[in-house]
């Protein structure tokens, strides 16, 4: 079996190796980034209004619908305010 994958090496970046960011807390990995993002479209709320005295959860009722759309505009705003 020598040689049976060379040329084709497949890796997962779990973001806990060295020389990848996060791996001595110098920064986030891509799947760190992929949860707070997630995190973000879930639980985002909107300024409170007489309607929403919590705040809406803008993001998530855009998604949850019976026919969610492909895309969803966020704004950059709303990320930094995170």
């Amino acid at each position: 079996m020598a040689g049976y994958d060379e040329g084709n090496v497949y890796y997962t970046d779990l973001g806990d190796g060295e020389g990848r960011p996060g791996a001595d807390g110098d920064g986030v990995t891509p799947g760190q980034a992929r949860r707070k993002f997630a995190d973000l479209l879930r639980n985002f709320r909107s300024e409170p209004t007489a309607e929403y005295p919590d705040g809406r959860l803008t993001y998530r009722d855009k998604l949850d619908q019976d026919q969610p759309p492909r895309d969803v505009t966020v704004l950059l705003d709303d990320i930094i305010g995170a």
